[in-house]
């Protein structure tokens, strides 16, 4: 265990419950979300404990307090995301007859995409995607739960928009959800809204970054296993 983490988990889930309870309820003030705490407080700590985070940190990178902090975010935003107004909205891949899943994957992707190894992949080549603004145009499209958005991309968007940071999360979870029959993600007016592209060029340039950034990609990482 590194030095700048708790000796034990018990010792850090002690320490840390009044801070991550204290965050989420900051964030739940400022952004007018209803994450539970209770909820978010355990998910988190079973983050850490099945995923290792904590020993994940380097403090030549980073100190413990942005580290945590960096992962709360993120968790939060994730949480956010998938849980508004204590309805949930989601391309749920484990129901074959789901029509959200179905266009998603006929239409954006490929047919082959359809367990959660080939979902996990792909939303990691669009965490590779080197330019932000088309980073952020592949995640405002393609609607999967467990894409987030930095603290980075919040401000970059929110800058864009000229509202609050904090009104950001909530305004795009409004817009992800679809009416029957469209493809889930953001309208292309939406996304005019928080990048700065032009509604008749967003579709062209999507397909684009998606042959370059995810299909190619995918097919040469599949191919390699």
């Amino acid at each position: 265990m590194l030095k700048s983490t708790p000796a034990s988990f018990e010792e850090f889930v002690k320490k840390h419950t009044p801070q991550i309870r204290s965050f989420i309820n900051y964030q739940n003030s400022k952004s007018s979300t209803k994450i539970d705490p209770d909820d978010f407080i355990q998910d988190i700590f079973q983050k850490f404990l099945l995923e290792g985070t904590l020993a994940k940190h380097d403090p030549k990178i980073a100190s413990f307090k942005t580290y945590l902090d960096r992962i709360l975010y993120n968790f939060y935003i994730s949480m956010v995301i998938r849980v508004t107004e204590k309805e949930k909205f989601y391309v749920d891949f484990k129901e074959p007859h789901n029509e959200a899943k179905k266009t998603f994957i006929e239409t954006s992707i490929a047919p082959e995409l359809n367990n959660e190894e080939d979902i996990a992949l792909v939303i990691q080549l669009i965490d590779r995607v080197p330019k932000m603004q088309e980073r952020l145009l592949l995640k405002l499209k393609l609607f999967i739960p467990s894409i987030v958005f930095s603290q980075e991309e919040c401000s970059i968007m929110a800058g864009n928009a000229k509202i609050p940071e904090g009104q950001l999360l909530g305004e795009i979870v409004k817009k992800y959800k679809q009416k029957p029959g469209e493809s889930p993600g953001l309208r292309n007016e939406d996304i005019t809204k928080y990048l700065p592209y032009k509604a008749g060029s967003i579709s062209t340039l999507f397909k684009r970054l998606v042959r370059i950034h995810i299909l190619e990609q995918y097919v040469i990482l599949k191919g390699s296993k």
